[in-house]
């Protein structure tokens, strides 16, 4: 029984270490502009930090979401890839839209942060994104996730 906990420790003890060390990682992706040029924004949804940025959250919500039907319940639904890219984006953005209203941020700051932000997101849409995917689920703080998109994914032209 001692010898099952112990090994049970170790394991999750080994796999805090691996899943820490993720964080010191960086992302190198390629930047290009062909993902955003492929997408035509069609119905824009007005957005507090203003046009530009709400042309990049139609952008980003076209490049990564699609309906599917589904026969069995007869409905369409729509389906998310790279959820945690997505999801994060969107917290981000409504966390952006929240602070310039209170006034803990400048708009022209967020609007900066924000299309950096989507920039990033738009070009890495195509390329292998699994280790920034599986860091952005495990980070909670707002803060963290804007950071991770700001400080820890070079693009690379």
């Amino acid at each position: 029984m001692k010898s099952i906990f112990r090994t049970t420790v170790i394991a999750i003890i080994l796999s805090l270490g691996a899943f820490g060390s993720s964080y010191a990682q960086t992302y190198k992706f390629y930047y290009s502009a062909k993902e955003q040029a492929e997408v035509q924004a069609s119905i824009i949804k007005q957005h507090n930090l203003g046009e530009e940025i709400a042309k990049k959250m139609q952008l980003l919500k076209e490049s990564y979401t699609y309906k599917e039907y589904n026969p069995v319940s007869r409905f369409e639904d729509t389906v998310i890839e790279k959820t945690p890219i997505y999801n994060s984006v969107k917290k981000i953005s409504k966390y952006l839209s929240k602070s310039v209203k209170k006034g803990n941020i400048e708009l022209e700051e967020a609007q900066s942060q924000l299309n950096k932000i989507l920039d990033v997101a738009l070009n890495i849409r195509h390329q292998n994104t699994t280790a920034l995917e599986e860091e952005l689920w495990a980070t909670k703080g707002t803060d963290q996730i804007a950071s991770i998109f700001v400080d820890k994914i070079v693009m690379d032209r």
